[in-house]
């Protein structure tokens, strides 16, 4: 027996947490799991239902019903093969010049080695304000490049690495284990520059609103100027950057590192981010 003013944490659940089982294909297990395995089958049973009707043309019915079937329709994913993203690596081949790099890097569609997005401004939540930070890393954290005693960390690198040459060599692109090995490399670099995670959340080092010439001649090899115009972003007074030494150091790699290698670099991330919709 625990008294709830010694431990309410186990007063409160220490029977459950000594009882409960977490089912095997499972990697935590609680009532917020339950509920939304409970939804997800209800989902799944409105979703078959609505497929099985023939519903009129144009219809909430007929649209949910022909969106499953074409989803689960994995004969015509396979018959199709790299069809559908074959525009987009096209896109990734043409580029010769960094300038070319820049102009894929202000699209939603390709990785680049730094983040932007909206974000309510932490100094005032009534607005809105454009976020720059650092970003490019396929691992979650530089700590998993950086860290060599780390046993668990030497083997995500291993993996890591595997995983981008097979992506290659899934999509029929020669020298997928090469180009992995520089991927990793250039990755590493980049996680070289990244602040800590614990430094990315002191609100006093990362709230750096800066104008957009600011932001421009701060990192001049990514031309945030053209890119910002190419998303539409140009009429911002000021644009929230993160980790300026990151970004100001981050672009200095990319200015020294090959275009090849950052066609590859993006090939893969764009491979990898679609290939759940990909034939095996």
């Amino acid at each position: 027996d625990i008294a709830p003013g010694d431990d309410f944490f186990q007063y409160s659940n220490g029977t459950w947490l000594a009882n409960a089982v977490i089912p095997a294909d499972r990697s935590n297990y609680g009532m917020f799991t339950v509920l939304a395995i409970e939804a997800e089958e209800q989902v799944k049973s409105i979703i078959l239902d609505l497929a099985a009707v023939d519903a009129a043309h144009g219809s909430v019915e007929q649209k949910v019903g022909d969106l499953y079937g074409s989803w689960m329709d994995t004969d015509t994913v396979e018959s199709l093969g790299l069809t559908p993203i074959q525009a987009n690596l096209d896109e990734i081949n043409a580029v010769e010049t960094h300038a070319d790099l820049n102009a894929l890097f202000a699209t939603i569609n390709y990785q680049s080695p730094f983040g932007v997005g909206i974000i309510p401004d932490p100094a005032d939540t009534t607005r809105y304000t454009v976020f720059v930070g650092q970003g490019g890393l396929g691992l979650p954290d530089r700590d998993m490049y950086l860290e060599m005693e780390n046993e668990s960390f030497e083997r995500y690198r291993e993996a890591y690495v595997a995983f981008i040459a097979q992506m290659f060599e899934l999509a029929g692109i020669e020298g997928g284990a090469e180009k992995a090995e520089a991927i990793m490399a250039l990755e590493t670099r980049i996680a070289e520059v990244h602040w800590t995670q614990a430094r990315s959340r002191n609100i006093s080092e990362i709230y750096n609103p800066m104008p957009l010439d600011q932001l421009d001649a701060l990192a001049p090899q990514f031309d945030f100027t053209s890119g910002m115009d190419q998303l539409g972003l140009t009429s911002v007074p000021t644009y929230l950057v993160a980790q300026p030494s990151a970004i100001e150091e981050t672009a200095a790699i990319f200015a020294d590192t090959s275009v090849d290698i950052w066609k590859d670099y993006m090939t893969f991330h764009f491979i990898q981010s679609n290939a759940g919709s990909m034939p095996a």
